[in-house]
C-alpha cells in the first residue's frame, strides 16, 4: 500500500506543471485513497523537488514553510543546514495537533550531527506561557518533553543507535495515562512513565500554538542538522507493532544517498573573490560585506552572521570561494561612513581581487561623542551552541559597526577588550526585576550576580551598576496584567523611587511612527512630566547565532557624549542623560548651548536658543521640537545635512527634546531622538498633567491585578514570596504619584 502511495505521489512531484499549494492538493487526495489505513493527523513526507512549501498529505492540510534548508536532487529529502534551519506550520489555538491524551511522532533522519539538543518535531511555547510537547535528540539520545497539567514540565531520554550519517527511523508514543514509548527502526529501546494531560497556552500576543520542524517554536534554538523524511503526527498511541509497520512500509529510504550540500558546494564554487577594504586613511578597516549572487544567495568564509539576511565580518581583507558569475558586493562600517554597492565577475581558476575604499559621512567621535549597544547577544542569551560566534568573532562583529563600546549580554566568561578606540565586555544575560513578572534588565557594567528576586533599581544602587530597563517586548498598557507578556512592569516603581536614569525607547523595528515606539515615547514623555530626569537609550536585543536576527549590533545604538573611552565614563554619561538613541539618523540637541541631561536655570520667563543639527545619509525628512510630550516646532528636512538654531519661548518649568525623521535606507534606519534639556523658571518644579499621574496609577492596578491572580503565573515568574515586597513599594511608588498633585518635584533636585 505504501510503495504505491509513494509512487503516486513521485508521478505528481516530477510533473513540472503541478506545483506549490495544488501539488500539496492532489498529494492529500491520493494519500487519502492510498494510505487510509495510516491516518495520521499531518504527514510531511518532505518529497519536494524545490520551493518553500512543505506539503502535509493529511485531510487536516497543515501545510508547513521551510527555512534556510535545502531540497536534495531529485526531492529524495530535505536538508536542514547549519547555523539554522527549520519548517514552520502556522495553527490554530484548536487544531488537530494539540494532542493532550496521547500522540505518537515518527520520522527517518540522517542526522549531520550528533552535538548537543537538536529538536525534531515541537509544538507549544517556550517562554512564560510554556506547553506542548517536543521530541529531540540529545547527542546519541532520544528525548521527549512535555509541558501537563499534573506536572509543570516533564522530560524523559533514552540511549539510542543513532550514527552520523546513516538513516534511521525514530519515534515515540506517549499516553497520559499510562507511558512514553521510544522506538529506533521500528523496535522499543526505551520507556518511561507518563505524566498526565499535555497543556496549551495561546495568549493575548500570540494567539496561535507554534509547530515547528527542526527547531524550538516560539523562541527559535535547537537547530536539527542533517536530512530528514515522511514525517508523521498520530493523534493515539500506536503499538509497536504499528510502530514496526511504519518502519517497514518505508525502510527503501534508508538506502537513498542523496546529495549533500557539502557535497553541491565542492562541485559549484569553483571561483574565488578577493578584496581589501580600506578606510579614509588608507588603512584596513572591520568591516560588514554582503556577497550575493544574481539570484540573492549569500556567501562568505566559514562563518556567516544573520541580520535581514547574512554578512561576514572582515579586519580588512577577505577570500570567499564562489560560484562563476557576476556577483554583487556590499560593505557597511556604521552610519558614519557611506555604504559601497558594487559589482565583480568571478571567473574558475582566476581570483577577481577587488580594492574598496570607504568614505566617511562624518566624525562625531572626533566631537566627543561615541557610538554604543548595550544590548546584544552572541551565544543566545548564554547558552553555547556549535553554530555559536566566538568571543573574538563577537567583538569584530562590533568593531565592523564602527561601535566604540559594546556591551554583550552572556556569562560575563571572557575578558573585556580594552583598546584607544573600543571597549567591549560580557555584562550578563538580561538580569530579571522579580525575575520574569517585574521584567527583564540590562545591565551594564556589571561584576556579580544581582539578586533577580528584588526590584532591579535597589541592586543597580548596590552593585554601582546601569540597570536599564528591557523594553524589547514592551507593546501597550492593555497588556500590563497579561502574565504571559515579559515586561517592564517594576519601571513604574523604579523611575519615581529608585535609580532609573535611562529608558530604551528605540529598538531595531522602531521608526518613530510604529505602535510600539509610540507607547514607549508616550510613556517616556510621561515619565519626565512627572519630574523625574530620564534619559533616551537606544538597543538593538538580538542574536548573531539565530537567524531571527533582526539587525546587526548597533542597529539600534545609544551615543554618549564622553571625556574618555572608558566605562567609568560610559555609565556617568547615561546617569546624567548626554546621550541619544538612533537607529541611522545623527542628532546632536542643544538648548542654550548645553548638552542633553544639563539643567537650565531661569530668573523668569523668556527665550532659549535650541541648536539641532541633523544628519542623515538617506536624506532627512523633518525634526520636531517636543516641550513636555508636545510637538512646538516642525522644521523640513533638507538634504542629508541640516544645522539650525530656533528661539524657543519657556513660560514655566519645562523640558524640551528632540527627534528626527529619516527617509527609508537600505542598511540604516530611520528614527532619532535626543534626550532632554530640562530648564527651571523661577525654582518653580515641573508641574504633571492629571493625565500624566492617572497613567502611573493605572500602571499600578494592572500589576496589582496581575499579582492578585497567582493561578495564572508560573515558576518562570518567580515564587509568590516576592509578592508582599512588590505590592509595598506599588504602595509606596503610588503614594509618590498621588503627592505630585500638591507637591511636584523639582528637576534640580532630582539625580
Amino acid at each position: 500500500m505504501f510503495s504505491n502511495c509513494l509512487n503516486v505521489k513521485k508521478a505528481i512531484a516530477y510533473n513540472p506543471k503541478i506545483t506549490g499549494p495544488w501539488m500539496c492538493i492532489l498529494l492529500a487526495e491520493f494519500f487519502t485513497v492510498f494510505c487510509s489505513a495510516a491516518q495520521p493527523l499531518a504527514y510531511w513526507p518532505l518529497t519536494n523537488s524545490s520551493g518553500q512549501t512543505v506539503c502535509d498529505l493529511s485531510s487536516n492540510a497543515l501545510h508547513g514553510i521551510c527555512s534556510g534548508t535545502e531540497w536534495t536532487g531529485g526531492g529524495a529529502a530535505l536538508e536542514f543546514l547549519p547555523p539554522e534551519s527549520c519548517i514552520h506550520v502556522r495553527t490554530k489555538t484548536a487544531v488537530p495537533l494539540d494532542c493532550p491524551q496521547s500522540f505518537t511522532f515518527t520520522a527517518w533522519i540522517r542526522p549531520a550531527s550528533l552535538s548537543g539538543y537538536q529538536m525534531l518535531i515541537c509544538n507549544g511555547r517556550q517562554d512564560s506561557a510554556a506547553s506542548g510537547y517536543n521530541f529531540y535528540l540529545n547527542g546519541q539520545a532520544l528525548g521527549l518533553i512535555l509541558y501537563t497539567e499534573r506536572k509543570d514540565r516533564y522530560k524523559a531520554e533514552t540511549k539510542a543507535p543513532l550514527a552520523v550519517g546513516r538513516w534511521t527511523h525514530v519515534a515515540v508514543s506517549y499516553e497520559a495515562e499510562g507511558k512514553a514509548v521510544f522506538y529506533v527502526d521500528g523496535r522499543k529501546i526505551g520507556e518511561a512513565p507518563a505524566a498526565g494531560q499535555v497543556r496549551y497556552r495561546p495568549n493575548q500576543s500570540h494567539p496561535s500554538v507554534h509547530f515547528t520542524l527542526g527547531c524550538v517554536a516560539a523562541y527559535s534554538d535547537w537547530f536539527y542538522e542533517g536530512l530528514m523524511r515522511e514525517v508523521k503526527v498520530f493523534g493515539c498511541a500506536l503499538a509497536a507493532e504499528e510502530v514496526a509497520a511504519e518502519y517497514t512500509a518505508s525502510i527503501a529510504i534508508s538506502s537513498l544517498n542523496p546529495e549533500t550540500q557539502e557535497q553541491r558546494l565542492v562541485r559549484i564554487l569553483t571561483a574565488e573573490a578577493r578584496g581589501r577594504i580600506l578606510d579614509e586613511t588608507g588603512k584596513p578597516v572591520t568591516a560588514r560585506v554582503t556577497l550575493s549572487d544574481a539570484v540573492g544567495k549569500k556567501y562568505g568564509p566559514a562563518r556567516l552572521f544573520y541580520s535581514c539576511g547574512m554578512f561576514f565580518v572582515t579586519q580588512g581583507v577577505y577570500s570567499v570561494r564562489v560560484p562563476a558569475g557576476k556577483l554583487h558586493i556590499s560593505v557597511t562600517h556604521g552610519p558614519e561612513y557611506f555604504p559601497y554597492e558594487g559589482d565583480l565577475e568571478a571567473y574558475p581558476g582566476k581570483p577577481e581581487e577587488t580594492e574598496i575604499s570607504l568614505t566617511r559621512f562624518t566624525d562625531l567621535r572626533a566631537r566627543g561623542w561615541y557610538a554604543g549597544e548595550h544590548h546584544f547577544h552572541y551565544r543566545t542569551h548564554g547558552q553555547q551552541r556549535t553554530s555559536s560566534p566566538t568571543w573574538g568573532e563577537a567583538v569584530d562583529v562590533a568593531r565592523a559597526g564602527d561601535l566604540s563600546f559594546m556591551s554583550y549580554k552572556e556569562t560575563i566568561k571572557y575578558p573585556e577588550v580594552i583598546e584607544p578606540r573600543f571597549i567591549c565586555r560580557e555584562d550578563m544575560f538580561e538580569g530579571r526585576s522579580h525575575h520574569n513578572i517585574g521584567g527583564h534588565v540590562e545591565w551594564v557594567y556589571i561584576t556579580e550576580q544581582p539578586n533577580p528576586a528584588t526590584f532591579s533599581y535597589l541592586e543597580a544602587k548596590r552593585l554601582g551598576a546601569l540597570g536599564i530597563p528591557d523594553t524589547s517586548e514592551q507593546k501597550t498598557a492593555a497588556v500590563l496584567d497579561d502574565p504571559s507578556q515579559t515586561l517592564v512592569r517594576d519601571m513604574v516603581v523604579g523611575a519615581i523611587l529608585g535609580d532609573t536614569p535611562i529608558w530604551d525607547i528605540i529598538k531595531a523595528s522602531s521608526t518613530g511612527k510604529d505602535p510600539d515606539t509610540v507607547w514607549l515615547m508616550d510613556a517616556w514623555y510621561r515619565f519626565l512630566n512627572c519630574g523625574i530626569r530620564l534619559a533616551a537609550g537606544g538597543f538593538t536585543d538580538s542574536d548573531l547565532n539565530l537567524a531571527s536576527c533582526a539587525q546587526a549590533p548597533g542597529f539600534g545604538r545609544t551615543y554618549a557624549k564622553l571625556n574618555s573611552l572608558t566605562w567609568e565614563d560610559v555609565v556617568a554619561a547615561y546617569r546624567a542623560g548626554r546621550v541619544f538613541a538612533t537607529t541611522g539618523p545623527l542628532l546632536l540637541f542643544t538648548v542654550n548651548g548645553q548638552d542633553p541631561g544639563s539643567l537650565i536655570s531661569l530668573a523668569a520667563p523668556g527665550n532659549v536658543s535650541v541648536g539641532i543639527e541633523a544628519l542623515s545619509q538617506q536624506g532627512l525628512e523633518k525634526i520636531e521640537i517636543i516641550r513636555n510630550g508636545c510637538i512646538i516646532e516642525t522644521v523640513a528636512g533638507e538634504g542629508t545635512v541640516l544645522k539650525k538654531t530656533i528661539a524657543i519661548s519657556i513660560e514655566d518649568t519645562s523640558w524640551l527634546a528632540a527627534r528626527c525623521f529619516a527617509k527609508n535606507g537600505k542598511h540604516f534606519g530611520s528614527f532619532a531622538h535626543a534626550s532632554p534639556v530640562y530648564i527651571e523658571v523661577a525654582q518653580h518644579p515641573m508641574r504633571p498633567r492629571e493625565e500624566d499621574i492617572k497613567f502611573m496609577l493605572d500602571w499600578i492596578a494592572a500589576y496589582r491585578k496581575l499579582l492578585s491572580k497567582p493561578e495564572n503565573l508560573t515558576a518562570w515568574h518567580g515564587s509568590p514570596t516576592m509578592f508582599p515586597e512588590i505590592l509595598a513599594h506599588l504602595d509606596k511608588a503610588e503614594a509618590a504619584y498621588l503627592a505630585l498633585r500638591e507637591n511636584p518635584r523639582h528637576f534640580a533636585t532630582v539625580k
